[in-house]
């Protein structure tokens, strides 16, 4: 995983603390989906999120990416299992940060 920032500026005050709630975000994400939870993989987007799909499909606000997920998460463990891996950590400000995942 390489970590950045728009300059010094930008790194927030703790980024050990602000990469660890990074990855526990990406886990409950990985845990939503792996469990087929349509909810709990919703509410964790805010409402203005982009999202772009393992398949390159890009949705553009939380109520788009709750449709799709409803219609394909469910029974989606049945071919396998997505696993997220984090690539990239931009910060943008210190309370800001762009993650570029690689969905599996």
């Amino acid at each position: 995983m390489s970590i950045d920032a728009a300059s010094a500026a930008h790194r927030p005050s703790d980024e050990d603390a602000e990469l660890r709630s990074i990855r526990e975000l990406i886990a409950a994400l990985e845990h939503a989906q792996t469990n087929e939870l349509v909810d709990a993989f919703v509410r964790l987007f805010r409402s203005d999120a982009i999202r772009t799909t393992g398949h390159g499909r890009r949705l553009t606000g939380r109520e788009a990416i709750a449709t799709f997920t409803a219609e394909v998460l469910p029974g989606a463990s049945a071919d396998g299992r997505a696993t997220y891996e984090i690539e990239h950590v931009l910060f943008i400000r210190p309370d800001v940060a762009a993650i570029k995942v690689i969905q599996r």
